[in-house]
């Protein structure tokens, strides 16, 4: 403290003496090397010419000078998240009057090699570099600079590169088109895309044409929600507002509009009523005569391609984050093809009608198989109450609860009491009306109490950025999971690895300090988070150590070799 102490009052001294602010020869210049972009993260190099003479201070701790400090800034207000390597410094030993004084620094000339992620190639204009250093030969300097990288990089950057080249852009649509595939197969989808091929095959004993046009209704269905969804993503990134795959899932009201659709559906396989929409009421709606079959399977390809949302699958957190660090015409083009990709089993029918015959005629197996398809949406039900749960009070989740019951023999009791036109008009008044005025009543909850509720493991901390930077500085190993109950994927890696003893015993022997982010509601920190790291859907799980200070992140499908393997390249 002393030494400390000393020093700043002869650091002052000497700036009162000197008045040195610049000379006409700067002492320290600045250059920018080897600039990368591969439309995720930015590396470049700073190159520092220091002159002739002169000591530049390094980063370490030292009993003269002030240490080298580099930030990185967006429009000069956003500090981004970034990893600074500096090279190894001169060490020098001085005693004075009997006391040693160390001092280190840099001479002549060193490189500084940084690398961050960055939104969009867009924001590459937009970055500051903020440097505070101290100089010294026989007089000392002390300064704050900041520096306009775009001044630095050259007129052809973010082209030369490969963020838009022709290979990259190939890759992006391959990955999205596999992501949007395996949707298909994810528990939220699958079902519903069973029942879709069975009512084709019902279709089969027509004419390959009318199954064809079907299906070009249902992939219609999909591909527009998607492009809906694209658009909405732009609009919101637009206007600064959260971004992000699945988000809707944290509003309680979509959720339980969703519970009582599938409610409605689960009803309906179980042979409870038929639901169709009159002919009368198709006319109304439409004047381009399209039968209420096209009508029924283009509304059925919407609400598959909604459900899809609340799940995850390799490959889509990947091509969903590299379009939203793109221009529009990337989100554009990702969100297309993930709808492709979602509508592949019923293209290859489109193309070939003919596999169809490869799937049993409808028989008795058929009623069977819907009341496992029934079982299927009840699942589905009690997994978004479960959802549900940790966004509204158990109470209002109970009411909730049986509203449904309710409206659920009310309705029975007014189709087998009135004529079938007449009732289902009434049941679908009462159900419209109750549900608004119901779902209304009983979301009043204190969102700052709900948000990040008790975690469920003990062992986890609670999400805290600054405290993960802070053990991250210290050199402890840091895991992070960021989950939510509305995530599918989140929840099966929580089953069958986080929440085991085998994997805990492994953090606890390399002393991982563990940290949960549960983003089942909306939580600004955890998306500037996510945002931070380039990702804009979870689950999202990413390992620091001494090594890896900004962080490698694993992929969407965790093992526990995965882990093991990822504590053993940060440590």
């Amino acid at each position: 403290m002393l030494k400390k102490i000393i020093f700043f009052i002869f650091f002052i001294i000497l700036q009162l003496q000197h008045k040195v602010i610049a000379n006409e020869s700067k002492e320290l210049n600045l250059d920018i090397k080897n600039i990368i972009y591969n439309g995720h993260e930015l590396k470049f190099d700073i190159l520092l010419n220091i002159k002739n003479g002169w000591n530049l201070y390094s980063n370490k701790d030292s009993d003269f000078g002030i240490p080298l400090n580099l930030k990185l800034f967006k429009n000069k207000l956003h500090e981004l998240t970034s990893n600074i390597e500096y090279p190894p410094s001169i060490s020098e030993i001085k005693i004075i009057n009997g006391k040693k004084f160390i001092s280190n620094f840099y001479k002549n000339h060193t490189l500084i090699k940084v690398s961050t992620y960055i939104d969009n190639a867009d924001d590459l204009n937009k970055l500051y570099l903020k440097i505070k250093y101290s100089l010294c030969n026989s007089t000392c300097i002390y300064k704050t600079e900041i520096f306009h990288l775009k001044d630095y990089f050259s007129t052809n950057f973010g082209y030369t590169n490969n963020t838009t080249n022709f290979q990259q852009i190939l890759f992006y649509i391959v990955i999205s088109l596999i992501g949007g595939l395996i949707l298909n197969f994810m528990p939220c989808v699958i079902s519903i895309m069973s029942l879709k091929i069975i009512s084709f095959v019902k279709l089969r004993s027509t004419s390959n044409h009318k199954v064809k046009i079907n299906i070009i209704y249902y992939i219609f269905g999909i591909i527009s929600f998607f492009i809906f969804l694209a658009i909405i993503t732009i609009i919101l990134k637009h206007i600064g507002l959260t971004i992000g795959w699945g988000i809707h899932f944290q509003n309680p009201y979509f959720i339980m509009l969703l519970i009582l659709i599938l409610l409605i559906m689960a009803s309906n396989l179980c042979g409870d009523f038929e639901f169709q929409l009159s002919h009368k009421f198709l006319t109304k709606i439409s004047n381009l005569k399209i039968n209420k079959e096209l009508f029924s399977n283009y509304f059925n390809g919407l609400f598959i391609a909604v459900l899809s949302t609340s799940c995850t699958a390799p490959f889509l957190s990947t091509a969903v984050t590299y379009s939203l660090t793109q221009n529009n015409i990337h989100i554009l083009i990702n969100y297309f093809f993930i709808a492709i990709g979602m509508s592949t089993p019923y293209i290859l029918i489109l193309i070939s009608p003919n596999l169809l015959k490869f799937i049993p005629k409808p028989g008795k197996w058929l009623s069977k198989f819907k009341k496992f398809l029934a079982i299927i949406f009840i699942l589905n039900v009690v997994w978004l109450l479960y959802v549900l749960n940790n966004q509204i009070n158990f109470t209002s989740l109970i009411l909730f609860i049986g509203f449904l019951i309710i409206l659920k023999k009310v309705s029975m009791s007014l189709l087998n009491s009135m004529n079938k036109f007449n009732s289902k008009l009434l049941i679908v008044t009462l159900t419209i009306a109750s549900f608004v005025f119901f779902v209304n009543f009983i979301v009043n909850y204190d969102k700052t109490i709900k948000n990040n509720e008790l975690l469920i493991k003990d062992k986890w901390n609670d999400f805290n950025y600054e405290l993960i930077r802070t053990e991250v500085a210290n050199n402890n190993i840091v895991f992070v999971q960021i989950t939510a109950d509305w995530c599918a994927t989140c929840k099966i890696n929580e089953l069958l690895v986080l929440d085991n003893t085998y994997i805990y015993k492994i953090f606890k022997n390399n002393k991982v300090k563990l940290f949960k982010a549960d983003y089942t509601l909306k939580n600004d920190h955890i998306y500037q988070y996510l945002k931070d790291h380039n990702r804009y859907g979870i689950p999202m799980y990413i390992m620091y150590g001494p090594n890896n200070k900004k962080g490698l992140i694993l992929s969407e499908i965790l093992t526990f070799n995965k882990i093991c393997t990822a504590i053993n390249a940060v440590k």
